[in-house]
């Protein structure tokens, strides 16, 4: 396991009110476990962690129930379009 590839997982930013009084991260278990099973290493990364690029062999980018903002891509507003919290 020494070898073993480091995979960073970004986190899901949960803001305070939707499911509890405070802010916090959040991933579903399936996303580090595959991780494991496959033979690396589940690395949770926080949004405040830029830097960790630099040490980590793959990413993994979790899905979400919501959209990027399509102005980031310079495409219109779909009607079914969801924006984060």
């Amino acid at each position: 396991m020494l070898n073993a590839p480091l995979i960073g997982i970004c986190l899901d930013y949960i803001k305070k009110g939707s499911y509890s009084s405070r802010d916090y991260y959040a991933i579903r278990l399936c996303y580090s476990k595959v991780v494991a099973d496959n033979g690396g290493i589940p690395i949770l990364i926080p949004y405040e962690s830029e830097e960790i690029s630099e040490h980590i062999d793959g990413l993994l980018l979790p899905g979400s129930d919501h959209d990027v903002c399509p102005s980031l891509y310079n495409q219109e507003k779909h009607p079914e379009t969801s924006y984060p919290n």
